[in-house]
């Protein structure tokens, strides 16, 4: 069946009601050999091979019409770092009259679960990513939100409009992670400019609670001629790269990234360089490169 096909091989029977007679529609799905039942009025093609998208397609089928897949698994449906789609979660309507439950997901109840926040992602009904977010914030840091915030603005999953409009939608006691994020998107601003990583993202925080300043991220720079494209600049005109193993330590990388520095330096900017695992694991060496980067670029302008 089509309906199947664009399902991962899964089906609930009430999907079938306006395709067909009820004899035609029992006799396909428990009289062709071709259908395994999963459970009272869900099956899986046997042809399909078996996959968390599939487990996922099932679970969102069993709990009725509007639910959706939820939290940690819509955010990896959506690509977020650090996410799985198992174990399965998902979200339903409250009114949801279905009582059938699985043990291998997690179920949740809703009272509102407007059709803005519900969109399809590979076939499966998924949360919109601006209500991801809002759910996955229930439970967790607002340092971790905030990071993925910004990752998911620099995927283009979210944006200042989308995720305020959510946030005005689902506003209400009950919900902790509603004005966290509205603060941190009002505070970033329609014009926001997202880091590129979840590195930046980390290096941002740092240099905030550090007290060193604001930075703009993502600047095209240049003087005479196009420079490119830095990962911070200070308003004293610092420039913050942050480097990884994997794109700058080879030899042909570093001199290419000597070359790129040192035509920033031409062109009037001071350049500090920091590295991811000092970002993650070493936190105050980075800062200490800054600081000293910034208290030398300070004195030569005095």
């Amino acid at each position: 069946m089509q309906i199947a096909a664009r399902q991962h091989g899964v089906i609930a029977s009430y999907q079938l009601r306006s395709t067909g007679t009820r004899s035609a529609i029992r006799h396909e799905l428990d009289g062709t050999g071709r259908w395994d039942q999963l459970e009272t009025g869900l099956y899986m093609a046997r042809a399909s091979p078996a996959s968390p998208k599939a487990n996922l397609m099932a679970a969102v089928l069993s709990s009725g019409p509007g639910a959706a897949a939820a939290r940690s698994s819509a955010a990896a449906l959506w690509t977020l770092p650090g996410f799985e789609i198992e174990p399965a979660h998902v979200v339903r309507p409250k009114s949801t009259n279905s009582t059938t439950r699985r043990g291998s997901y997690s179920r949740h109840e809703s009272r509102r679960l407007p059709g803005d926040d519900i969109t399809v992602v590979d076939g499966i009904p998924t949360t919109a990513p601006p209500r991801t977010l809002i759910d996955l914030g229930e439970r967790m840091f607002a340092g971790r939100l905030e990071r993925l915030l910004d990752r998911a603005w620099s995927l283009g999953l979210v944006s200042h409009q989308s995720v305020l409009e959510c946030c005005d939608r689902l506003g209400g006691r009950g919900r902790p992670a509603v004005p966290i994020l509205r603060k941190l998107v009002e505070d970033r601003g329609s014009k926001f400019v997202p880091p590129a990583s979840n590195l930046e993202s980390r290096l941002n925080q740092l240099l905030k609670g550090a007290g060193l300043g604001v930075v703009r991220r993502q600047v095209a720079v240049g003087g005479v001629t196009w420079l490119g494209r830095v990962d911070f600049l200070h308003p004293c005109g610092l420039v913050i790269e942050v480097q990884s193993e994997g794109f700058h330590a080879s030899l042909s990388d570093v001199k290419a990234d000597e070359a790129r520095f040192a035509a920033m330096r031409d062109a009037g900017f001071d350049v500090v360089a920091v590295w991811d695992r000092e970002i993650w694991h070493q936190p105050e060496r980075a800062l200490d490169s800054i600081r000293l980067a910034l208290n030398r670029r300070r004195s030569t302008r005095a």
